[in-house]
């Protein structure tokens, strides 16, 4: 677990998760893998979220896209992570990751998972047939956030401007 002074370097932590692939004609599937903070464990801090893609996809008549959404337990709502990401844009090389970029965060779009917070990754295609679809992998790039932490920043974290700026 993080501790005070740790650096926020060693202290991420990278979970993979097998989404699937598009289905055509489909709007908001839901991946197979989902990332959450169990009940009893501190708040969770998304950092980044990773994404690769076996085959480069390609769909001439319509567009594949990609989000990540957060389910916020306590509200019994959801909060996107990443919007829309355009798979046919973004992927241009197949078996490399791609960093997804993420929405700013507000009050209501989150970055921090409470206890029983969730999150996962949808697919979207608006086309009759996918000319090649693609095999999906995400990796959520992530840190504990101790509990008696008020800022739930990771910018909070002692040293963090020094690490940051340090090659390694």
């Amino acid at each position: 677990m993080l501790g005070y002074g740790q650096n926020i370097v060693s202290a991420r932590r990278f979970t993979p998760l097998a989404v699937g692939q598009w289905t055509a004609n489909t709007a908001d599937v839901v991946g197979t893998g989902r990332f959450g903070c169990p009940v009893g464990s501190p708040n969770i801090r998304i950092l980044g979220i990773h994404v690769l893609v076996d085959t480069v996809p390609v769909d001439a008549d319509g567009v594949m896209t990609l989000s990540v959404k957060a389910y916020d337990a306590s509200e019994a709502a959801e909060d996107a992570i990443v919007t829309a990401l355009d798979g046919e844009t973004v992927f241009v090389a197949a078996n490399v990751w791609y960093e997804a970029t993420l929405v700013a965060e507000t009050s209501e779009e989150e970055r921090t998972l409470n206890p029983g917070d969730s999150l996962y990754v949808e697919l979207t295609n608006d086309s009759a047939a996918i000319d090649t679809n693609a095999n999906v992998y995400a990796l959520v790039e992530w840190i504990f956030v101790p509990r008696d932490q008020e800022d739930e920043d990771e910018t909070a974290y002692v040293g963090y401007a020094s690490q940051m700026a340090t090659d390694f």
